[in-house]
């Protein structure tokens, strides 16, 4: 496996500019999945599960090591907000 090759670049998103696109996505609660393909560490399903607006929401990372990193965080994500009774979207990392 050669993981230098532009396929598996890592693209980084920041909360405050991508919760706009949230809003035009998704403006309200709905029954929609979010998906995040090549989710990497999961930011963005992590901030599209803290809007509690998706049914659930879904990240896939073909990246073994990346996989488990996002697994870890949205642990992480949930027992924060659990923490402080900040209601989420289910998650799910593959």
């Amino acid at each position: 496996q050669n993981l230098n090759r532009v396929e598996y670049t890592y693209g980084e998103i920041f909360f405050a500019p991508f919760l706009p696109i949230l809003d035009l996505v998704c403006p309200h609660k709905t029954d929609k999945v979010f998906w995040d393909i090549g989710c990497g560490s999961a930011k963005p399903v992590a901030l599209a599960a803290m809007t509690n607006r998706f049914a659930v929401c879904k990240g896939v990372e073909f990246l073994p090591d990346l996989a488990t990193m996002a697994v870890s965080a949205m642990k992480e994500v949930k027992q924060l907000c659990n923490e402080y009774s900040i209601e989420v979207s289910p998650i799910q990392i593959t």
